[in-house]
């Protein structure tokens, strides 16, 4: 059997002859229906959980929180505000290491950093700090950009595609694959990867689903990858239609004062994407942006 931290066990008041009310502090994983049962044991009796309220889990307290009948009394934002427990408080149990805005991009990008071997063992479950506040964690919902270098001192490419799919910092999906190998076959020595949406899904339906399959980032790093390339490929095919995403794209990315290229334009006038596309075919200009 598993053991059980337990820290208190308290006789609060004998309610009736066959009640009693009780305050456990116990660590993580008590069951308190078998401690009542164990204890029933003890005392040569019977005994189970008639009616159970759990007052504080961590750093949070009942006293402190709100029940639903009371929500609607504090729905207006600025009431809800007040109330709200800011993010650390949920993670000081845990460990964290520090990050400076460089290493806040990164992450927001699904990169990994590098921290120091002092700040946190290997392979352990921490959060991460920048300016004294935790970074929210995204659950992966939304990719940026993606980047892959092997030589720093060649051109730079940049597709600006649909939405992300399965592919990481470390690892391609087919259609990242089939990016970086157009990327070689012209002599360029990086590409990065954008997207019009930045919701991460391997079926377009899904993504168009999302309440917010654009991202709140998505507008600067497509912008940013535009400024950072020699030379920017759009590519996101028909879907791009949806929220008529592909047009706003269109006039952000004359803002980068560059050319924009594609490797082909639809029936319905968009940029067609490269999955399917042969290296054969070279990007040829779409927008002059002079």
């Amino acid at each position: 059997a598993r053991s059980l931290f337990v820290k208190e066990l308290k006789f609060l008041e004998r309610v009736d002859e066959d009640h009693a009310l009780l305050q456990l502090t116990c660590g993580k994983g008590g069951y308190v229906r078998s401690i009542a049962r164990d204890l029933g044991k003890d005392l040569k009796c019977f005994a189970h959980v008639k009616w159970l309220k759990r007052i504080w889990s961590g750093p949070f307290e009942l006293k402190n929180s709100i029940s639903l009948q009371n929500f609607d009394e504090v729905r207006e934002l600025s009431s809800l505000k007040q109330l709200l427990q800011p993010i650390e408080v949920g993670l000081q149990n845990l460990p964290f290491v520090t990050c400076n805005t460089k290493d806040v991009g990164h992450i927001a990008n699904g990169r990994s950093i590098i921290v120091s071997s002092t700040e946190i063992e290997a392979d352990k479950t921490c959060w991460v700090k920048c300016d004294g506040k935790a970074l929210a964690p995204s659950c992966e919902k939304y990719r940026y950009s993606l980047t892959r270098i092997w030589n720093k001192k060649a051109e730079k490419l940049h597709f600006v595609m649909l939405n992300p799919s399965t592919a990481t910092e470390i690892q391609n999906d087919p259609t990242v694959e089939r990016c970086e190998r157009r990327a070689r076959t012209l002599n360029f020595g990086s590409f990065r990867v954008t997207n019009i949406f930045a919701w991460r899904d391997t079926d377009p339906k899904k993504m168009k689903r999302a309440k917010d399959p654009v991202g709140l980032h998505n507008n600067k790093a497509i912008l940013d990858g535009c400024r950072w390339a020699d030379c920017t490929i759009a590519a996101w095919g028909n879907h791009g239609l949806h929220l008529d995403r592909g047009n706003y794209v269109i006039e952000l990315m004359k803002k980068c004062g560059k050319p924009i290229f594609h490797l082909g334009i639809s029936k319905v006038g968009q940029p067609k994407h490269p999955l399917y596309i042969s290296y054969d075919i070279l990007p040829t200009e779409w927008l002059s942006n002079n």
